[in-house]
């Protein structure tokens, strides 16, 4: 995700009024309009009063599906309480009077700011929200505006309050699924290519992903670069960051409209998809591009693309959080990553929201 320095606006009052679209062989339609609360209620404390109501309303109602997890079986409610209990206790780190207040950073931040998008895209379905704990959701809740809190002490340049707006990562009304495209396997391997994507990503992406934030300015460089192909790895999940910014900001001096631009993130993310599962197959190279197979979970299951819910892939952002010791009960500071925390607090919003919209690798049950 983004590496660089760059507050949030806090005390943000959204009310969903969505309709949920899923594109299956029997398509149906779920459509809440909220009753309206006082504009400085918090949104996320909002979401989390549907779900008391949702377990009231939905207490007789049948039980959901069965999931295979790390060989045990598991219900709804049992993974999405475990993905609370992770965000818990990697926040909880963060928030730890030993933890310098630096370490609180913008990686960080951004992909708390995304998980609240996620958590906040899935509002009008309250069938899931009847699972979980009410008070769980509620001190989740707590935590994380202290954990904003945290940060705006050392991070008070108005810059920085966009691109940590939540409402710019609520994901778009329909499911998507990946092309039937085949990325070559030597592509992976080729160095020329990779090199080319790397330095990409060092020496441009941050700027140009700044420039669409900061002023809504689209540059012929960024433009020319950003929707160019043959870029992979951090290089390609950037350029998908960046056209969902640009569609999200409904920028003027935009050359392609809204649907144009779905339709590129589409091609992208289907790229993105193979070049996460030729990670995931391979163990060395799992563990050595964690980090990036994480962040493309993230940033392409924000697009809704349903391909990238998946079991198995779940239990590597799960390994990721335990190892990488960013939870209450470890010592080592060092070893925490908050690049690594971010995106996988990010992924975890996202396998919540696939949960919340009942979506199984075969699609929607």
């Amino acid at each position: 995700m983004l590496r660089m320095s760059i507050t949030i606006r806090h005390n943000q009052t959204f009310f969903p009024e969505n309709k949920i679209t899923y594109r299956t062989n029997h398509n149906f339609t779920s459509h809440f309009r909220p009753f309206y609360l006082c504009t400085t209620t918090m949104s996320l404390q909002y979401a989390f009063c549907l779900a008391f109501l949702s377990r009231t309303l939905l207490a007789n109602c049948k039980t959901l599906p069965l999931f295979i997890v790390d060989d045990e079986v598991s219900t709804v409610r049992d993974l999405e309480n475990r993905i609370l209990d992770l965000i818990e206790s990697s926040i909880r780190y963060y928030l730890r009077s030993d933890v310098d207040d630096d370490d609180v950073d913008l990686n960080l931040m951004l992909g708390v700011s995304i998980m609240k998008g996620q958590f906040m895209s899935c509002t009008d379905n309250p069938r899931m929200n009847y699972n979980t704990d009410f008070y769980k959701k509620y001190k989740l809740n707590t935590m994380i505006e202290n954990l904003y809190s945290r940060f705006y002490k050392n991070n008070l340049l108005d810059s920085t309050k966009e691109i940590l707006d939540h409402e710019l990562w609520i994901s778009p009304q329909t499911l998507i699924h990946k092309s039937n495209i085949t990325l070559p396997s030597k592509i992976w391997y080729d160095k020329d290519i990779l090199a080319k994507s790397d330095g990409y990503f060092r020496n441009i992406s941050d700027k140009c992903i700044s420039q669409v934030i900061f002023s809504c300015n689209v540059t012929y460089e960024c433009f020319q670069l950003e929707f160019q192909n043959h870029f992979f790895r951090y290089a390609l999940t950037h350029q998908v960051l960046y056209i969902h910014l640009l569609k999200k900001m409904n920028c003027k001096n935009m050359k392609y409209p809204n649907n144009v631009l779905k339709e590129i993130i589409h091609h992208k993310c289907t790229t993105v998809f193979e070049e996460a599962q030729n990670i995931a197959k391979d163990f060395e190279i799992s563990d050595r591009y964690k980090d990036l197979f994480i962040e493309q979970i993230a940033v392409c299951g924000v697009q809704n693309m349903v391909d990238f819910f998946r079991p198995e892939w779940f239990s590597i952002i799960v390994s990721s959080i335990v190892r990488n010791d960013c939870i209450e009960y470890k010592n080592n500071k060092l070893s925490c990553d908050s690049h690594l925390t971010g995106v996988s607090l990010a992924a975890l919003g996202v396998y919540w929201k696939f949960l919340c919209y009942k979506v199984n690798t075969y699609g929607v049950y």
